[in-house]
């Protein structure tokens, strides 16, 4: 196999040496999710090995396992994180670069009151 350093073994490595291991050893519960975070957060640093990519991965799964602990779909538990008691779905929005070198090609946000508003422009872009 050829690598370019940019393949995925090095934030599996340090998911599997270093972040579960102290997560473990915190004893943390699937459901602590802030707790998880932020322990997370403060083993990164400037002298740290810690990669971003890794410490969302093990957030997300954490988040995804307190969801199966709770008995709730995903996104409801999401909700409850996020202190929403009632559910909301998210509006997709998409962002096209404005053309021609006069706009200095500036990205442009595209969003809509719901989903269905936002996919049909969506559709059409070209």
């Amino acid at each position: 196999m050829c690598s370019t350093g940019k393949d995925v073994s090095g934030a599996v490595e340090h998911i599997n040496k270093t972040i579960v291991p102290t997560l473990v050893s915190k004893e943390l519960n699937a459901v602590e999710q802030e707790k998880t975070d932020k322990l997370m957060t403060n083993m990164d640093g400037p002298e740290s090995k810690c990669d971003a990519n890794a410490i969302l991965e093990v957030s997300l799964g954490v988040c995804k396992a307190g969801a199966v602990k709770k008995g709730l779909p995903f996104c409801r538990h999401i909700d409850d994180l996020a202190g929403n008691p009632e559910a909301i779905l998210p509006i997709p929005a998409f962002n096209m670069i404005n053309g021609g070198s006069h706009t200095g090609n500036k990205p442009v946000r595209v969003s809509a009151p719901s989903c269905a508003g936002i996919l049909f422009p969506g559709s059409y872009v070209c």
